[in-house]
């Protein structure tokens, strides 16, 4: 699989009120950073969130999981000040069981679905492993039990110079609703390092 091209920021990020779509915004070249909104739609009301992160610290944080009209001025002047600018491309997706190369990294994601004898919930299993040189590392690893209709689960990836950033969604249907869930992780390509996760502890579905 061809490693994506590279992303260069075109024009300031910003941000609406309102119900977010998930995902990550823009790239800082002050901050050397990524701006991403993270967090849980569709499910229970006490369980929904919406995190927007610029790497650094939460610029907001609501546990209805949207974005207040009142605060976006204030957010996209305080976006504006940290110099995140939006990509260009759309991020490349990720193939299950599909190898990667960006530069010397090799990234290989893989999300299975089993069905364990007389369970109810199927159990799916969604792991993702960098290789860097003779360095190799499982950078992420989800395991849930769900007793839901249709889940899928997807990755994507954006190149910015030699690091990588790596989007993970999941997708269910739980009881007609259907839920929503995001985190990313930005990866060093030299040496497979995470610089920066999103959506970890704070948006850990297994602690939900």
């Amino acid at each position: 699989m061809n490693a994506p091209v590279a992303t260069t920021p075109s024009e300031p990020v910003v941000v609406k009120a309102g119900v977010p779509s998930f995902g990550c915004l823009g790239w800082s070249a002050t901050l050397m950073q990524v701006l991403c909104l993270s967090g849980v739609s569709g499910a229970q009301q006490e369980n929904e969130l919406a995190v927007l992160d610029t790497g650094k610290e939460f610029l907001y944080i609501d546990l209805d999981g949207q974005i207040l009209a009142e605060d976006v001025a204030r957010l996209n002047a305080k976006i504006g000040q940290l110099g995140y600018m939006t990509f260009t491309h759309a991020p490349t997706p990720l193939v299950s069981g599909l190898k990667l190369t960006v530069g010397a990294a090799t990234v290989l994601f893989t999300s299975e679905e089993t069905h364990p004898d007389n369970a109810v919930a199927a159990t799916f299993t969604t792991t993702l492993v960098a290789t860097c040189g003779t360095t190799t590392r499982q950078i992420y690893k989800d395991k849930d039990k769900w007793e839901a209709q249709g889940i899928e689960h997807g990755a994507a990836v954006r190149r910015i110079g030699n690091r990588l950033l790596v989007e993970l969604t999941a997708h269910s249907e739980i009881n007609g609703a259907r839920l929503t869930w995001f985190q990313a992780l930005l990866l060093n390509t030299e040496t497979c390092e995470e610089t920066h996760t999103w959506g970890r502890g704070e948006i850990d579905m297994g602690t939900w």
